[in-house]
């Protein structure tokens, strides 16, 4: 219906252009609630994968080149490197995260 509706109120939104931006916008999204999903099927509720999610987002932008209006300290490395280091970083967040759930008994639950 939110689609009928957007499409009459302006001809611009039924466009291929406007659904692939609607799409590249809920990607990341969709990938993190893909995920969740097979944790709620086990009855789990695992509230630690949106700090993940941002800590592994603050990291990529402490190791990327920021424009020179952008006023942070930061370690500014080629694109691939940071992504593959911001990655590196969001699997030992996770393996902390795995640790303390299979090994100390932390709950995921609340």
């Amino acid at each position: 219906m939110l689609v009928a509706l957007f499409s009459a109120l302006s001809p611009s939104f039924a466009t291929w252009g406007n659904l692939a931006n609607i799409l590249q916008q809920v990607s990341i999204t969709a990938i993190i609630a893909v995920g969740l999903t097979f944790v709620i099927l086990c009855a789990e509720i695992d509230l630690s994968v949106a700090s993940v999610a941002n800590a592994t987002g603050i990291l990529l932008a402490f190791l990327t080149v920021q424009d020179a209006s952008v006023n942070i300290a930061n370690l500014p490395l080629p694109g691939a490197l940071a992504v593959l280091l911001a990655m590196a970083g969001c699997l030992a967040l996770g393996a902390v995260t795995a640790f303390g759930v299979t090994r100390i008994g932390i709950p995921l639950s609340s």
